[in-house]
């Protein structure tokens, strides 16, 4: 699965916000970063109804991006992508293959918002 880990990311937040800057920005920059992979899963989604390809979302914190695919009336979503063993149902890793696809993408829009945010916290 494509991530992109900060090291030292709880300090940066902590510091982040002791300077005065915006921790919403960081949420905002996760749910953008994770809807271009939301976007990107759609397509790669395995397809019976629809119903799991219009369930697919961005979600995001000020620590994570997250792509969700499912709902409570729709608990097949992560079966979906991470398979389930025990009852025959193969992984199809759609949403981590559209992670992997788009990485280029969504690490390019974390660096040069970060870069912004953090300069505005500067003062550069």
């Amino acid at each position: 699965m494509a991530q992109l880990y900060i090291a030292g990311g709880a300090r940066l937040r902590r510091t982040f916000n002791q300077a005065g800057g915006n921790m919403k920005n960081l949420k905002a920059l996760n749910r953008e970063a994770a809807g271009i992979v939301a976007d990107a899963s759609k397509p790669l989604a395995p397809v019976d109804s629809g119903k799991l390809k219009r369930s697919i979302r961005p979600y995001a914190t000020t620590r994570a991006g997250v792509v969700r695919a499912g709902s409570k009336r729709l608990p097949y979503g992560g079966v979906a992508n991470y398979g389930w063993p025990a009852h025959n149902r193969e992984a199809t890793h759609f949403i981590n293959e559209a992670a992997q696809l788009t990485e280029h993408t969504w690490v390019n829009l974390y660096w040069s918002k970060l870069n912004k945010e953090l300069s505005k916290v500067k003062g550069i």
